[in-house]
């Protein structure tokens, strides 16, 4: 099946500050796949009727898979305020299959929706989220969960895993890192009026498309060729290592700060030409662990008279 496009809903991707974790301790057996998620907001205050999941299981038996809603789940902050009604999960079936590898396939697509209107705001969370999948016949997948896209692992804590999507109002969040596999990237809204004329070839005007060549501008060569935060979304107080790749000997001065804009940790170091590591041990600079949160970082990469900035963010789950 191809999905149509939702009117009224523009395409493009969202960079709201949500994030999407997983907790797989229930169940991962041959013929029934358990799921637990967690939605943190960490920015401006969401809909949760506005707010979808998707993952994708693979079944080549012919027989439909079906999903249940075992628990809605709450809005947490810090403990459980209310419980989170209206939710519901449908599975589509669609053709040809694809995936990365043989072991990560894609053929059904699980869609997780609600009609509550409770309104999910910045450093709230919607947790206990628990999904139930299984064939109509209630027989073993075929040929079985391991091979599935949106994998079953069992673990004992939240975490990020890229082959789970996080939409808001039908668009792809980037930030909750979701990847959805290559056979499903049709939009599920509508283009913008301007981004059809685009894809046409043509100006807002629906006349044809004038482009120009940029003059180049001589740059400098970068100090700093790539920074990595690991894990950028860190739970159970894993300590974030953030990895600087220099090209050569530098001054590294890492900061890090609250959404009200307080520094609440700062760290610097002499870099040489490689990979550096500084790591932060979810601690304010007293030493006092961070509360749960979003958090901005700055690196500051100066040699001689030349100085460079990068800014990112990481998220602290507890």
């Amino acid at each position: 099946m191809t999905p149509t496009a939702t009117p009224t809903v523009e395409c493009g991707t969202d960079g709201t500050h949500l994030a999407l974790l997983e907790e797989y301790t229930s169940s991962c057996g041959t013929n029934s796949v358990y799921h637990l998620f967690a939605v943190i907001n960490n920015g401006a205050a969401v809909t949760l009727s506005d707010i979808t999941i998707k993952f994708w299981p693979y079944d080549t038996s012919g027989v439909n898979l079906v999903g249940q809603i075992t628990t809605g789940g709450c809005v947490w902050n810090p403990t459980c305020s209310n419980n989170v009604t209206g939710t519901s999960i449908s599975a589509l079936n669609f053709s040809p299959a694809c995936g990365p590898t043989t072991t990560q396939m894609a053929n059904w697509e699980m869609t997780i929706s609600t009609t509550d209107t409770t309104v999910l705001s910045g450093g709230t969370s919607w947790v206990g989220l628990q999904t139930l999948v299984n064939r109509s016949d209630n027989q073993p997948f075929v040929p079985g969960a391991a091979y599935w896209y949106s994998p079953c692992v069992m673990a004992s804590t939240y975490s990020i895993n890229s082959h789970y999507c996080l939409y808001l109002k039908g668009n792809l969040v980037t930030a909750a890192g979701g990847v959805p596999p290559s056979c499903r990237p049709l939009p599920t809204c509508t283009p913008k009026p301007g981004e059809m004329m685009a894809a046409k070839g043509l100006d807002t005007e629906g006349g044809p498309k004038l482009t120009e060549t940029p003059t180049p501008i001589p740059t400098r060569s970068a100090l700093l060729q790539s920074v990595v935060a690991a894990p950028n979304i860190s739970t159970g107080w894993e300590p974030v290592r953030f990895l600087v790749n220099l090209n050569g000997p530098a001054h590294v001065r890492m900061s890090l700060y609250s959404l009200s804009g307080e520094q609440v940790y700062g760290v610097q170091a002499e870099g040489s030409a490689g990979l550096n590591t500084l790591t932060w041990n979810l601690q304010n600079s007293a030493g006092q662990a961070v509360a749960s949160g979003l958090y901005i970082y700055e690196l500051r990469i100066v040699s001689g008279t030349d100085m460079e900035t990068k800014t990112g963010k990481v998220i602290v789950v507890h």
